[in-house]
């Protein structure tokens, strides 16, 4: 899923430091991929339960699986994107990165690896692999080496996580505070109770136990 992921991220505004996107046996869509899995392992026609699927997941997850594809992202982005694919994949088809880079235009470069199934293109032909991600590299730093790369303030960022460290380490001394305040008044309340002395007494103990042990 981390293929599709990032083909969707594409249809975001995404800031200046991304400049291409390389995915690796992507499907189009969570529809498309649920029709083909229900076809191919259980023998079934999913479009009938679609519905009843996208239903569910709107009730309970506050999404909808119909609402994006990764064809309408690709076509709202301008970054460059290389699709690579297995040729024999038995998972997601090799026609899911096909129609992915038809949505492309210019910017989108498919690669389809022979006899590669599943997930399995860069250990089927690793040179082959390599020498495209480095042709893509290259085509992208080419593109926009022209583009000055925003840099965020680091002191502002650590700064930042400092001060939430400190934040959340002063919320965590002061639960345990009030956990161990809240043990000894509980403690102290059993001793009362088993023993019938003061509270004054039950403290006493309390601090003579306490050097005993030490």
């Amino acid at each position: 899923m981390g293929a599709t992921t990032v083909l969707l991220a594409c249809g975001y505004p995404l800031p200046d430091t991304v400049r291409g996107v390389v995915a690796d046996c992507g499907f189009t869509s969570p529809v498309d991929i649920i029709k083909k899995v229900a076809k191919q392992s259980f023998k079934i026609n999913a479009s009938f339960f679609i519905p009843f699927l996208n239903l569910c997941c709107k009730l309970f997850g506050k999404f909808s699986i119909t609402e994006t594809n990764t064809v309408d992202s690709l076509k709202k982005s301008k970054i460059p994107v290389l699709l690579i694919h297995g040729a024999n994949d038995g998972f997601v088809p090799c026609e899911m990165s096909q129609k992915a880079y038809e949505s492309t235009g210019e910017n989108g470069h498919l690669v389809l690896i022979d006899g590669a199934n599943h997930g399995m293109s860069y250990l089927t032909d690793k040179t082959k692999v390599e020498t495209e991600i480095k042709i893509f590299f290259k085509k992208c730093v080419e593109k926009y080496q022209s583009i000055p790369i925003y840099y965020p303030n680091t002191k502002f960022v650590v700064r930042k996580i400092r001060m939430r460290f400190e934040k959340f380490t002063n919320r965590l001394q002061q639960a345990f505070f009030i956990n161990a305040c809240q043990y000894k008044a509980s403690l102290i309340q059993r001793l009362r109770t088993l023993c019938g002395r003061s509270h004054t007494d039950c403290r006493e103990w309390m601090t003579y136990t306490r050097k005993e042990t030490a």
